[in-house]
């Protein structure tokens, strides 16, 4: 008799602590958090982890930007998101990505995960395409490189400014402009010299930017510029001024 209540009271206890367990709030989403930090040159929105979304809908998340703090469950999977081009004026979906790497996310934890131009990334239409966020994302870009010996501002293609920092519109020798998103085209590069006479002057040549490519024009000490002040127009080897 003794052995049945002692077994009784066992089942009992069990039964139990199967149900705080099952029933404890110690794995409260609340305490669980994703955060989205674009780091990358990219316009990115619908930004999924699991099932949840992490931009609200239509929202996109610019260069810079970080996306609301949201509540999910604990878990793994890939982050999904699109490259939006917005630049244009007309809002275009470029690419579908997801992150090579999984993001496991522990019960209580606070992630901040950080997609960069480098972070590797998969076509969400065909798995065997991997590469950088850079490589895959489809849209079209130009950077201005600045390899000659003088300091150049105001710079210009196709109406756009390439400025060599946010806060700075000078590129200095050696240094790289801000990658833009453009529409495919040609046209004349348009610069201002820093120099006694701050020249006005555009390229001889127009720069011809490709479709879904990652377009660079650089500038050198032998590339040939139009002087805009010259009513002739006479060609300059503007760097040997």
């Amino acid at each position: 008799m003794n052995r049945i209540f002692v077994l009784i009271l066992t089942i009992i206890f069990a039964f139990v602590l199967y149900s705080c367990d099952l029933f404890s709030d110690d794995d409260s989403d609340d305490d669980t958090t994703l955060t989205i930090i674009n780091e990358s040159s990219y316009t990115l929105t619908n930004i999924l982890w699991n099932g949840f979304s992490l931009t609200d809908f239509g929202n996109y998340l610019g260069s810079g930007m970080r996306s609301p703090q949201k509540n999910i469950s604990a878990g793994s999977g890939y982050i999904h998101f699109w490259v939006a081009n917005t630049e244009t004026g007309n809002i275009e979906h470029t690419a579908l990505l997801r992150t090579q790497q999984v993001l496991t996310v522990e019960a209580g934890e606070k992630i901040d995960f950080s997609i960069l131009n480098n972070t590797i990334v998969v076509d969400n239409e065909d798995n065997t395409i991997i590469g950088t966020l850079n490589e895959l994302a489809k849209v079209t870009t130009l950077t201005i490189r600045n390899d000659s010996s003088h300091i150049i501002t105001d710079v210009r293609w196709n109406n756009i400014y390439f400025p060599g920092s946010p806060n700075n519109s000078d590129i200095w020798p050696g240094q790289k402009s801000l990658v833009k998103l453009v529409s495919p085209g040609s046209a004349v590069v348009r610069l201002v010299v820093k120099n006694n006479l701050n020249e006005f002057l555009w390229s001889q040549q127009e720069m011809v930017v490709v479709e879904k490519m990652q377009n660079e024009f650089v500038i050198s000490n032998n590339t040939i510029f139009m002087d805009a002040d010259d009513d002739d127009n006479t060609l300059n080897y503007w760097a040997t001024k």
